[in-house]
């Protein structure tokens, strides 16, 4: 099970990955995460705390399952002051308990570590954006880019896009990926946001987390 999870973690990073506006793979901007938002274009700086509002909400949770290779990897997301805090558990049930990963974003870093871990790393994020009332020429003819007008999602008013390279289908509301389907390395990957709310998460959710020590990448 432990070899699924990580095959199952590599495949949803290639998801992210894939569209990092030409970065490398193994870029630190992407930070070796389960990034949800899978049409990304990198934005040029780090992110800073209350420097850019990157959702058009404020806060929320969404809890997301994702389907691959009969796997799923259930992964969820709290969000504050419009993305500039996020945490998240990204993880699979095994034996009844979950095996995963937790992140941490602050400050312009991205902290992550295993659960029961004592010890992370730590190393500059970038956040991904899915804007696309402010996407370029450049970028929609790079990506083969096209929008189908809106379709309903979990009761949200989604516009539905879709991309040649590669070839995904996603369903964006207020600039968070609420649904996808994505063909990467001859793997369908599925991905459908389950529960969603505009919640005041826990300050404490985004706080550093005690006992842990996290090394500089």
């Amino acid at each position: 099970m432990k070899k699924s999870f990580k095959l199952l973690t590599i495949i949803c990073l290639l998801v992210a990955v894939s569209y990092s506006n030409g970065q490398k793979c193994d870029n630190q901007s992407v930070a070796k995460s389960f990034d949800v938002n899978v049409v990304v274009f990198k934005t040029e700086k780090p992110l800073v705390q209350n420097q850019k509002k990157y959702f058009k909400i404020k806060c929320g949770y969404v809890k997301y399952s994702m389907l691959t290779a009969g796997q799923e990897l259930i992964r969820e997301w709290w969000f504050d002051d419009y993305g500039n805090k996020q945490y998240e558990e990204s993880y699979m049930i095994i034996g009844g308990e979950k095996s995963g990963d937790k992140t941490l974003i602050i400050d312009g870093f991205q902290y992550k570590w295993q659960f029961d871990a004592t010890n992370g790393t730590k190393m500059k994020y970038y956040q991904a954006k899915t804007d696309y009332d402010n996407i370029t020429e450049r970028e929609i003819q790079r990506y083969g880019i096209k929008k189908h007008g809106f379709e309903e999602y979990l009761g949200k008013n989604c516009l539905k896009v879709s991309t040649e390279k590669p070839k995904s289908i996603s369903w964006v509301w207020e600039n968070i990926v609420l649904k996808s389907e994505t063909e990467i390395a001859g793997q369908k990957v599925m991905m459908k946001a389950t529960e969603i709310n505009e919640n005041q998460p826990a300050a404490s959710l985004f706080k550093l987390p005690s006992g842990i020590s996290f090394e500089m990448q």
